[in-house]
């Protein structure tokens, strides 16, 4: 044991190990539990973005016969629930390097982590944080708008009665819509309901010239709160 003892502190001296203070202690924790609150924080952004997405997201409702497959690619929000594990996973991973994290089970921290987000998402969803956030995403961040349109491309069918897009003019008698895949569509109606930007689902049919005949037009996105009933379109 002395030769041991002995062993160690010529360790120490040759390489000149020193004790940490501690401020760098209490530095190191400190950041832990800042980068712990941050990342539940962005969780519970995700989390109401996945609540808003999930009882808003009309998707392929209104489409008959539509593959299970595509629906289910269509309708979940995956870009957000990955965002969502993956932070809480980040949550858990910082937590237990905490003083006192080790202490608890690996399942109750992330399980606990889930919840916290999922509550506090539930709360920022009301307040119209995830409608907002997920507008700012799809109008500023690329690699959201590219992956939400490569989605959307499943439901540009026109020979079948459906297109998906996004509306690039509103005119007083016509609105223009450009598909998921980059073709252009005038569309004839009085309506001012829709803006530029704004995503959109149109059913209908392919008339004799080539135009998509329009019975009614969906907001991809039911907008928070009351919703007027789209507008219709009578049959030609």
């Amino acid at each position: 044991m002395n030769n041991f003892g002995q062993q160690i502190l010529t360790e120490i001296k040759e390489h000149n190990i020193q004790p940490k203070k501690r401020w760098e202690f209490l530095f190191k924790n400190i950041i832990l539990w800042v980068i712990l609150i941050s990342a539940i924080f962005l969780a519970s952004l995700a989390s109401s973005v996945t609540i808003f997405m999930l009882k808003h997201a009309v998707g392929s409702t209104y489409i008959p016969d539509f593959h299970p497959l595509k629906r289910l690619l269509l309708d979940l929000p995956f870009f957000w629930l990955v965002s969502l594990a993956l932070f809480s996973l980040l949550a858990w991973y910082d937590f237990k390097n905490t003083k006192r994290g080790y202490k608890y089970h690996t399942w109750v921290i992330v399980i606990g982590s889930l919840l916290v987000s999922i509550v506090l998402g539930a709360v920022i969803y009301q307040a119209g944080v995830g409608e907002r956030l997920e507008d700012v995403f799809f109008r500023r961040v690329p690699f959201y708008k590219e992956m939400f349109r490569r989605g959307g491309r499943i439901l540009v069918e026109p020979d079948k009665g459906h297109l998906a897009g996004v509306v690039r003019s509103v005119a007083s008698d016509a609105i223009t819509v450009e598909d998921f895949k980059g073709d252009v569509w005038v569309i004839n109606t009085s309506t001012s309901q829709f803006r530029v930007g704004q995503r959109v689902m149109l059913i209908g049919k392919i008339g004799d010239d080539d135009r998509f005949v329009c019975e009614s037009i969906k907001p991809w996105l039911k907008p928070q709160g009351h919703v007027a009933p789209p507008p219709m379109f009578p049959r030609p």
